[in-house]
């Protein structure tokens, strides 16, 4: 995705993105004011080596999440956060900026604030042992 906006959308999981196996890249776009009884504004699944990058002033703001990883949740997988901003995300449960349950996070530059949970607020990861 290259620029553009997606927004005030409503899904079970994923209300702005859902990617289950495959490679999700975000350049200056905005994914904002969604909501999901689950899984935040981008559920990012990954059976395999996939990546979910956000890069370039992208932008995940002011989504909403009934449970967990209201502005990202990452369940397996790679996330790629360079030069980026996720702010203002609100999860009922945990990890309403990035929930990780799985993968790798690697970060370079970028803003992740003011986001909202009972646990967890701005990243949370939770790894199986």
């Amino acid at each position: 995705m290259f620029g553009g906006k997606i927004s005030y959308n409503k899904a079970g999981c994923g209300g702005g993105v859902c990617v289950c196996n495959g490679d999700f890249s975000f350049y200056y776009g905005t994914i904002s004011n969604d909501e999901s009884t689950d899984d935040g504004g981008v559920f990012f699944e990954s059976e395999s080596n996939h990546t979910f990058s956000m890069n370039y002033s992208s932008t995940i703001s002011d989504n909403k999440a009934k449970t967990v990883g209201s502005g990202v949740r990452l369940y397996s997988g790679n996330m790629v956060f360079s030069n980026g901003t996720i702010q203002n995300n609100i999860a009922e449960a945990s990890g309403s900026g990035i929930k990780i349950s799985s993968g790798t996070l690697t970060f370079t530059k970028g803003v992740i604030q003011k986001n909202t949970a009972k646990m967890g607020t701005d990243i949370l990861i939770i790894m199986a042992v």
